[in-house]
């Protein structure tokens, strides 16, 4: 069976995830959630355009539990503290080393997504920019025709 790379996983053309900057308001990042439903999450960048990191959705109820803890007078907490959030504080932990290059092999793609436990990696090019995105159910797919075939 022919090796499986990440190039062979993603379209380069396709639009790519949801990018954020790290600066990126707290309050625009839950609209982006609302008004993308279906994404599991957003990819952050710096200013020059390299990867930072992930947001999860779930990040969204970690910083509640964290910032809001007792829900007593929320309306006036969650103004406070969202006005001092930006995306590059709601990044999933180690997420931001869980990157792949279209050369990469598929098997260091699911790995990472394992250990990292997420289900969209980043494909960067060398100067970390994101290319694309490879997510679970594309690359188990792929390895299930490369196996069957």
């Amino acid at each position: 069976m022919k090796k499986l790379l990440v190039k062979d996983l993603y379209n380069p053309n396709q639009t790519v995830a949801l990018i954020v900057r790290e600066d990126e308001s707290f309050l625009n990042i839950v609209k982006k959630f609302v008004e993308a439903p279906y994404i599991r999450g957003l990819f952050v960048v710096d200013k020059s355009g390299s990867y930072q990191g992930f947001i999860k959705r779930e990040s969204l109820l970690h910083w509640a539990k964290v910032k809001l803890g007792d829900i007593s007078g929320l309306e006036e907490y969650l103004l406070k503290y969202s006005k001092d959030t930006t995306a590059g504080q709601l990044i999933y932990p180690y997420s931001g080393k869980a990157t792949v290059y279209p050369e990469d092999d598929a098997v260091k793609c699911l790995r990472l997504m394992l250990t990292y436990d997420l289900t969209d990696i980043p494909v960067l090019d060398r100067s970390g920019r994101i290319l694309g995105d490879v997510t679970i159910p594309e690359l188990l797919a792929k390895v299930l025709e490369a196996s069957s075939g």
